[in-house]
């Protein structure tokens, strides 16, 4: 069963069961929180729950076919049969994924297909995801590098996932709100067009009003430095 989540209420739920939360990349804990709010439910993104029962055997499966995936210690055993039951079920179970691979912060990447009318059916969105909660870090390395209709997914446990679909491209707009590795802008509305605008579909995410809120925000903000 999928459903799509409304309630901003409900999406803070779902975060705190998503991201295990503590002091990173020089913020603290509340710092986190703080942005990964903005990022994910302030920020024009889809959410979906999705409910699966996953096998056991699963696990088993992939590990025939591909190889068993080694990650982390102590408790990490029930941690990866989970991820290698997930990535069976994405990749064989389900029209989901068009490939899956198991990595480390976060958990997993590949590419689906991107269902959107207005977009060729060649065209693909990436897909990065953790098993289970998930620190900062390895949530912004997703970040990072997904774009416009990317996805990041959470597989909480073994019944539930959570899906986020990105109205824009959260990794141009880390670099433009938070001013990573990049200096200085001057054409702003360039930069927003680049963070809400979808070429292929023609439409933007946010609207209009939105737009010219974001760049008077950036320009003030960088006339204070």
């Amino acid at each position: 069963m999928n459903r799509r989540v409304e309630s901003e209420r409900e999406k803070k739920f779902l975060l705190d069961s998503m991201i295990r939360f503590q002091p990173a990349l020089g913020m603290s804990t509340v710092e986190c929180s703080q942005a990964l709010t903005e990022l994910l439910i302030e920020m024009p993104v889809a959410w979906f729950i999705v409910k699966e029962q996953l096998k056991e055997e699963f696990a088993d499966l992939w590990v025939e076919k591909y190889r068993k995936w080694e990650h982390g210690s102590g408790n990490a055993k029930d941690h990866n049969k989970l991820g290698m039951a997930y990535a069976w079920w994405a990749l064989h179970k389900v029209e989901g994924l068009s490939d899956i691979e198991l990595s480390d912060s976060p958990d997993f990447f590949g590419s689906m297909p991107l269902i959107l009318g207005k977009h060729k059916s060649s065209a693909k969105s990436n897909v990065r995801g953790d098993i289970g909660k998930c620190t900062p870090t390895a949530i912004f390395n997703g970040l990072m590098v997904l774009d416009i209709h990317d996805v990041w997914i959470s597989v909480i446990d073994w019944e539930t996932q959570i899906f986020l679909q990105f109205g824009y491209s959260p990794s141009r707009y880390r670099h433009l709100r938070l001013s990573t590795g990049i200096s200085k802008f001057t054409d702003y509305p360039e930069a927003i067009r680049k963070n809400f605008f979808c070429e292929v579909c023609d439409e933007w995410s946010i609207a209009e009003d939105s737009r010219k809120a974001l760049i008077e925000w950036f320009q003030s903000s960088d006339s204070n430095k």
